[in-house]
């Protein structure tokens, strides 16, 4: 490696590369468009998020087992390929690609924004109109919906935590432009905010059966009220990726240390 190459970037194209070799040729030029949208930094930040599952583990006196950390590291690469996707909605505006940064680095703008936020869920992807308003956003979901999917998908959700972030938008307007928040700053400030029509996207794996899509939830998180939010609230759509090639790529990092 010489002097000029990043280590980091090195890394990611690599895997990058290797999860391309991996693809079934099903919607493979989305696939592959996906797979170069994703951060330079993208395999240490996975491997960062299951150190940080272990460590969590380890302060409750417990262990993850191999299948867990398989199951997480599966859980969160299906997520990082949610949020490269640019074909999910019509076209990542500029503007949602700056809200993407306040959702998902808050800290770079305010440390009491970072404390609000972590103890929300963040969608993985949303839209922004040329108004500013938040229209639509994303969750996905590699397995089963539970009661934590629920609580996600419901008005107390990720809902809660949009709400929160052009809040602080609108209250910081001033100092957006400073931020590097230009497209954001471009807007009406009465205008950065969650639109009350806002689309709800549920993402799932290619290979999902939807012919009952009430069969998402697990048996003992099934009630009345989670089948009304799936059956008339939620748009439900396919993430190009499978299952099993969401599987052989958290593989590849697991193996690869």
């Amino acid at each position: 490696m010489s002097e000029f190459e990043s280590p980091i970037t090195t890394e990611t194209d690599t895997l990058k590369e290797d999860v391309k070799l991996a693809l079934n040729e099903s919607d493979r030029e989305r696939k592959e468009a996906i797979i170069e949208n994703l951060d330079s930094d993208w395999a240490i930040s996975l491997r960062g998020h299951l150190e940080n599952a272990r460590k969590e583990a380890a302060e409750r006196g417990t262990s993850l087992t191999e299948g867990q950390e398989r199951g997480i590291l599966a859980g969160e690469v299906f997520e990082s390929l949610i949020r490269a996707d640019r074909g999910l909605f019509d076209q990542e505006t500029a503007a949602a690609a700056e809200l993407r940064e306040v959702l998902h680095q808050p800290e770079r703008f305010s440390l009491a924004l970072e404390r609000e936020l972590g103890h929300l869920r963040t969608p993985d992807l949303a839209q922004v109109n040329d108004k500013g308003q938040i229209v639509g956003y994303a969750e996905a979901k590699l397995g089963q919906l539970d009661d934590r999917a629920f609580r996600q998908l419901s008005q107390e959700g990720s809902l809660a935590s949009l709400r929160v972030a052009t809040r602080f938008l609108r209250e910081h307007y001033s100092n957006l432009s400073g931020w590097g928040l230009t497209e954001l700053s471009e807007r009406r400030q009465r205008e950065i905010k969650v639109a009350a029509e806002c689309e709800r996207i549920l993402v799932v794996p290619a290979d999902r059966d939807l012919s009952d899509p009430l069969n998402l939830i697990k048996n003992e998180a099934r009630t009345p009220g989670f089948e009304a939010l799936l059956r008339d609230e939620i748009t439900i759509v396919k993430s190009p990726f499978s299952l099993a090639e969401v599987w052989a790529i958290a593989d590849m990092i697991l193996e690869k240390g």
